[in-house]
């Protein structure tokens, strides 16, 4: 940017510096100034899709009442949308805030305590709503992400034999914190590319008695861990 300012400047002066020379050639007359090249801005609205992969664990799948467990790990694909602003403050920081909405085919199983029946947990959405901040560099941005996680959830037990649940599975929507960061690139002056990692850590859930275990209620808890790759339009 600089070398091409230098390089305008000079060559204006040249032609200041030679006025006869120009009046002399008559391609020389009414031709316009180049334009400097465009600064790059972050600025404005985004919306676009993405896609990952999911992997975590269930840590506890605690039965209470006989003071057993059953975790076990999970794994799985997101696909979904994404939407947010950035704001370019004076140099290269950029702030804004996104959020997300993905379907989602995360699951994992073990045996229960009782080995008749296995214990399950499965994802079928994935959300977050985050604050950003970044530097940006040239086409690169770099930042760092956290917010609100959300994840729908159903946990299971049944029999192995049949695959039939003890009681009707529990389903319940989990809410959270998300802690991430990534890297987004410019490949046109509107198209974005990017990739991120985010942690999602969500909050217990108790079971009532007799829902997973006749002796006591049941603890539930899901982390996850997200890498995803997007593809942006800025407005």
């Amino acid at each position: 940017m600089k070398f091409r300012f230098f390089v305008l400047i000079l060559v204006l002066t040249l032609l200041g510096a030679f006025p006869a020379l120009a009046a002399d050639n008559p391609a020389q007359k009414n031709v316009p100034a180049a334009a400097p090249a465009p600064t790059r801005s972050w600025n404005g609205f985004y919306a676009g899709i993405n896609g990952g992969y999911v992997w975590g664990r269930t840590n506890h799948f605690d039965f209470i009442g006989d003071a057993s467990t059953a975790p076990h790990n999970v794994s799985g694909s997101i696909a979904g949308g994404t939407v947010g602003y950035n704001r370019q403050l004076a140099g290269k920081f950029v702030i804004g805030a996104e959020g997300d909405g993905d379907w989602a085919n995360i699951a994992g199983k073990t045996s229960c305590p009782n080995d008749s029946f296995n214990c399950s947990t499965h994802a079928s959405a994935l959300a977050s709503i985050r604050g950003r901040i970044g530097y940006a560099q040239k086409r690169f941005l770099l930042f760092g992400t956290s917010g609100l996680g959300i994840g729908d959830f159903t946990y299971r037990a049944f029999l192995v034999s049949t695959g039939v649940d003890f009681i009707a599975p529990y389903s319940i929507t989990k809410e959270g914190w998300v802690v991430g960061g990534g890297a987004e690139y410019a490949l046109r002056h509107k198209i974005t590319l990017k990739g991120e990692y985010d942690y999602y850590g969500f909050m217990n859930s108790t079971v009532p008695v007799g829902k997973f275990d006749n002796d006591g209620a049941t603890t539930l808890n899901t982390n996850l861990q997200v890498f995803k790759i997007g593809l942006n339009y800025r407005f």
